[in-house]
């Protein structure tokens, strides 16, 4: 029987996490609101623009969205 051991070095425990629990929590909220999945690069809440606000690429914006990344909250 083996047991599993929690990931600590994840999210914010990760020395090179650039995002906040709350970050990432707003994140989501913002794209929960876009009914058109497609936005234009202008749009606020685009993956552009949200990955310019955060200071992250726009793959880790749709990664946390998609909830490949930030999967602990």
């Amino acid at each position: 029987m083996s047991s599993q051991v929690p990931h600590v070095n994840c999210g914010t425990g990760s020395a090179r996490a650039k995002l906040t629990d709350k970050q990432v929590l707003a994140i989501r909220a913002a794209r929960a609101k876009v009914h058109c999945r497609k936005l234009p690069p202008g749009h606020p809440l685009s993956v552009y623009s949200l990955a310019a606000k955060y200071g992250v690429c726009i793959a880790t914006i749709s990664r946390i969205v998609h909830r490949t990344r930030w999967t602990h909250i």
